[in-house]
């Protein structure tokens, strides 16, 4: 039976078809409706409860309010009776210790509501929901029988399958073994993590590596980062882009090979690495420009690279692909208690050696080696603060790619130390590209 993915801000609608419908929830909303009678049926993904402004961006289909009815509408046009329809609901997650009082950050238990509130309105039952819990969720939806499943919980390992504790030696073997960003990659990072470079100097650097170069104006001309017009050269793409934008597409370029396949105890989805790291660089661009005491440039590089610890570590845990961090759900434990506890190690202290044997720019190495506790960065504290930030944000809009469970205990703390209050999150997170950097 084939598998159909709905993207965010969408609706998918089945009649008289064979599919399994699937939607991987974090704090986002899937809502299953179906009349069996009429045998049609479907799935709408919603990330927020309202728009967060007037001018907001994206399409009808991302909000409670507009999404659900618009889904409602389609169903009834392809044959439902309002009557028949009955309904599932899933995700609207919260992600650690988050205080009750913090209201503007249950952004999908408001979006539930809405859901419900929506729902009552049109007399719809709820047939089933698993809904505001601490976990991801996958809502999948069979067009043949119309049978419903919410999957929140795996089995946990068994004794004998769990890891050994790692030794300093066997992690120096292993960071030796990943295969290095290229040299060129490497200098560009290194010149415009400084601010002082040539933009010409950039397009004769990337230049040097055809593997990079070509990669680099695949990236120009993919919907990622919405190029208006066609690049055919780096030079071009050099003017055109200019040295801020260069960083991204070499950073991304660079690690595209390492992490784009990658799935393993770590990533619940083929490239689910791959595009967790894609996601908190964008998020990361956006809080920096929000900021304003951060380069947008140095924040995307750092956002893609956050993560690096987690290939090294992931060579012990693939066996156990993708379950193996679903423990998480049986605890308090966050991510980086996990590792100690299974490994003796945490990825983001193997993600610092690994910057050191890379030659990483120390402000990207900071955020490597501090995003899970950012208030002890050694320096650069605003940028390992908002990369802090937008891996949450990813983790939360960006669920079942990959596993990540991260301590929001000090996230208050946090965003004042950015300037950020709660109610401006809506407003960030609309700005960042979910739908394009999950359907990559």
């Amino acid at each position: 039976m084939q598998t159909e993915y709905i993207a965010s801000g969408e609706y998918y609608i089945a009649s008289s078809e064979s599919k399994l419908l699937k939607v991987l929830l974090g704090s986002c909303v899937g809502v299953a409706l179906f009349d069996a009678a009429a045998n049609v049926g479907g799935i709408v993904h919603l990330l927020l409860p309202e728009p967060a402004t007037l001018g907001s961006t994206w399409s009808p289909g991302s909000y409670a309010t507009s999404g659900l009815p618009m889904f409602i509408n389609a169903l009834l046009s392809s044959g439902a009776k309002p009557e028949n329809l009955q309904a599932v609901v899933a995700g609207g997650a919260l992600f650690g210790r988050i205080s009750q009082q913090d209201i503007a950050l249950n952004i999908g238990g408001r979006c539930v509501e809405k859901v419900h509130s929506i729902l009552k309105e049109w007399q719809i039952p709820i047939l089933k929901e698993e809904s505001c819990g601490f976990s991801p969720s996958v809502l999948a939806l069979n067009t043949k029988n119309w049978q419903s499943e919410i999957v929140t919980r795996f089995a946990e390992p068994s004794a004998e399958m769990l890891p050994s504790r790692l030794t300093h030696k066997e992690v120096g073997e292993a960071i030796r073994g990943i295969t290095p960003i290229p040299q060129a990659a490497l200098g560009i990072i290194h010149l415009i993590s400084g601010g002082d470079y040539d933009a010409t100097e950039i397009g004769r650097i990337v230049e040097t590596d055809q593997v990079l170069a070509a990669k680099i104006l695949k990236l120009c001309n993919s919907p990622l980062f919405g190029v208006k017009r066609t690049i055919d050269s780096i030079e071009e793409a050099v003017v055109i882009l200019g040295g801020s934008h260069m960083l991204q597409m070499v950073a991304t370029a660079a690690i595209d090979s390492l992490l784009a396949e990658h799935q393993g105890g770590y990533a619940m989805l083929k490239g689910g690495m791959y595009k967790h790291a894609i996601g908190t660089a964008h998020a990361a661009k956006i809080i920096a420009g929000h900021h304003g005491g951060v380069s947008p440039g140095v924040a995307y590089a750092a956002g893609l690279l956050h993560d690096i610890g987690k290939v090294v570590l992931d060579q012990y845990f693939c066996h156990f692909r993708p379950l193996f961090y679903q423990s998480c759900d049986q605890s308090d434990q966050d991510l980086i208690e996990l590792e100690h506890q299974f490994l003796g190690v945490e990825h983001q202290e193997v993600g610092l050696l690994l910057a050191k044997e890379w030659s990483l720019p120390e402000s990207i190495s900071q955020a490597i080696a501090h995003h899970h506790r950012p208030e002890q960065a050694a320096g650069y504290a605003e940028l390992v603060h908002i990369i802090y930030l937008a891996d949450l944000l990813t983790t939360w809009y960006l669920a079942g790619l990959e596993f990540e469970r991260i301590n929001t205990d000090a996230l208050q703390s946090r965003l004042r130390f950015l300037n950020i209050v709660s109610n401006q999150l809506p407003d960030l997170i609309e700005k960042v590209p979910w739908k394009t950097v999950m359907y990559l």
